[in-house]
């Protein structure tokens, strides 16, 4: 890969972790009723699709998806910060403090941006973001090291 694809690839990621938190803040900036009706239609489908395979479950309380969500969606932007931090080549102490500080200041504005809704806020929510956000930056950084960093490196030395 030259120079031009590289910063290419890093500005596409960029502007995925722009769109993740674009998506994750617009929706924590819905009224409550709104957001609860948009939970419990998905709940609907996920309940329609088991059945559909077969396996029976009840649709009776949205609040487990609702915390699911957050935790993957903070995982799928924990995992795009990895990315960065790998491509960038700063997987140092310091470059991943910088990207746990980064999931933590995301979780918090979004709990912040729940109070101008009127949804109330909770610090076990910034907790669960924040662990979701963790796992994603872990898992990327695992896989990148552990398949991709021996690619590169057999790459440059064949």
């Amino acid at each position: 890969m030259d120079k031009r694809d590289y910063e290419r690839l890093c500005r596409l990621i960029k502007i995925l972790i722009a769109l993740t938190l674009a998506f994750i803040w617009v929706n924590s900036l819905m009224p409550r009723a709104e957001s609860q009706a948009v939970s419990q239609g998905l709940l609907e489908r996920i309940v329609e699709l088991f059945r559909a395979l077969g396996i029976h479950i009840s649709p009776k309380s949205d609040h487990f998806l609702r915390k699911l969500a957050h935790f993957v969606e903070y995982g799928i932007l924990g995992a795009e910060f990895s990315l960065l931090l790998h491509l960038r080549d700063k997987q140092g102490p310091q470059g991943f403090v910088n990207c746990a500080f980064a999931g933590l200041s995301a979780a918090v504005i979004d709990e912040s941006l729940q109070l101008i809704s009127n949804r109330g806020s909770q610090v076990q929510d910034v907790l669960l973001d924040f662990c979701g956000y963790m796992v994603g930056l872990w898992l990327c950084a695992v896989i990148y090291e552990r398949f991709i960093r021996k690619r590169i490196d057999r790459d440059k030395f064949s």
